[in-house]
């Protein structure tokens, strides 16, 4: 046998690739609309740049995370089903990774890490028990707990495709300016609707009524993020631009009037100082800003937070030792009350993924569709990157490395808090970052 060289397989490839695709364009042309031809083809195009260069797929990956339109492309009982661009540059990179790994045997698809086994034990839980939950029936539709359990999977993958496509510190650099690029757009983005007079800010392309929970999380994550790199950096130019970006962030947040983000900030920034060395300067920005806030905050951020604690008339009002609260927040308690009486029927399993309708709240929604082994699972996964997290900020030497961590770790903490009402860990604009700067920051030991 004559050894074929890596570059020989891959000319070859790209040679193949060149032909089908002009072969498709020209077939395609003659049967499909202009647009459709032309979006096959961009995806095509883009997966023969990302074959060459994989770090160009995930640059698109970090635009389209908050700035990708949804696609209808069928629709189950009570819910479409929507794709999003990011989804299907995922694909892309996610196939042109399986493509390079068949000819490069260099490179592992699964980098050996610290959350393999966390994550194959929550996705295992979760097609676990929705199988049984499709056995148990009639509730669970399968094919939505299909596709809920393949969004998950699509979060995982991107992390070990991140973990994989890492060699060294400059590229962290230009992944991190490409996220605070899409942070800015996205802050511009909402002083556009506030100046507009919408209600609530939201992320664009999410239809007439958004979500401005989500964008709220999303906040979240970036104050840690950006915090920790503020706090770390050594560089003058960089804390400016970085302070800048910060608060740039704050009318639009505050104007997304998520009470769920609201709540997450004070744990997010106590992170900070617990784990920082610069506790009194925190203390002090934390105190200045707390002060502000009671005396500077907008009428309708002070009527979000105050109509928490209201009741209706003529609505039920759920009480929690002194505190009565307004009607959303009662049902969703409510609802929580019902989601634990149904769950003490299924305990060990739960009724499957998607199997229980919709839940606001990701700890009570884990634990009635995947049941004690589902929350164990869970719970499993987030102290282990709790864990990991602590310790790459712990040991490392770097300062980049270092207020990244601390940033992630402040992030995700609010997170934690954010989920009491949210889903936030199912959330794709929110999860997809999330896993992204989790896998840098789990990396970074392997790093040049």
């Amino acid at each position: 046998m004559f050894p074929i060289s890596k570059e020989k397989v891959e000319s070859s490839f790209i040679f193949l690739f060149l032909l089908l695709l002009a072969l498709f364009i020209g077939k395609s042309l003659t049967i499909l609309s202009p647009a459709k031809s032309l979006g096959i083809g961009l995806g095509l195009l883009a997966f023969l740049i990302t074959f060459l260069r994989p770090e160009f797929g995930l640059y698109l990956i970090i635009f389209s995370m908050l700035l990708s339109p949804e696609l209808k492309v069928g629709g189950l009982p009570g819910r479409d089903v929507v794709i999003r661009l990011e989804d299907l540059l995922l694909m892309i990179v996610t196939f042109t990774w399986l493509a390079k790994t068949a000819i490069n045997k260099e490179l592992n698809l699964f980098k050996k890490g610290p959350l393999n086994l966390p994550i194959a034990f929550y996705l295992f839980a979760c097609i676990l028990t929705t199988l049984i939950g499709i056995i148990q029936g009639p509730r669970l539709i399968p094919a939505k707990g299909f596709f809920y359990i393949l969004k998950y999977t699509e979060y995982f993958l991107l992390f070990f495709m991140v973990s994989n496509s890492l060699r060294d510190k400059s590229q962290i650099q230009r992944f991190l300016v490409f996220f605070f690029l899409v942070d800015a757009i996205i802050c511009f983005y909402g002083f556009y609707q506030i100046m507009g007079g919408i209600g609530r800010v939201t992320a664009p392309f999410e239809g007439q009524v958004g979500e401005p929970n989500t964008l709220g999380g999303y906040f979240i994550l970036l104050f840690g993020i950006l915090f920790g790199l503020f706090l770390y950096s050594k560089s003058r130019h960089q804390q400016f631009w970085v302070g800048g970006l910060l608060v740039l962030m704050i009318f639009p947040y505050l104007f997304t009037l998520s009470r769920a983000s609201y709540m997450a900030f004070y744990p997010m920034f106590l992170t900070l100082i617990i784990f920082s060395d610069k506790k009194r300067f925190l203390g002090f920005l934390l105190l200045f800003g707390t002060l502000f806030a009671l005396l500077a905050l907008p009428s309708n951020v002070r009527n979000r937070i105050g109509y928490t604690f209201v009741p209706e008339a003529g609505q039920p009002v759920q009480r929690i030792g002194p505190l009565s609260f307004d009607p959303s927040t009662s049902s969703r308690i409510v609802s929580w009350k019902i989601c634990m009486k149904e769950w003490r029927k299924r305990p060990l399993f739960g009724y499957g993924v998607t199997g229980f309708g919709f839940i606001d709240g990701q700890y009570v929604r884990t634990l009635v569709e995947t049941g004690i082994i589902g929350i164990t699972a869970f719970l499993f996964l987030l102290s282990a990157i709790f864990k990991e997290v602590l310790k790459r900020f712990r040991e490392s030497q770097d300062n980049l490395y270092k207020g990244l961590s601390l940033g992630l770790l402040a992030g995700f903490v609010g997170l934690l808090v954010h989920a009491i009402g949210s889903n936030t860990f199912i959330i794709i604009r929110i999860m997809e970052p999330f896993w992204f700067l989790s896998a840098i920051v789990i990396t970074t030991p392997e790093l040049k």
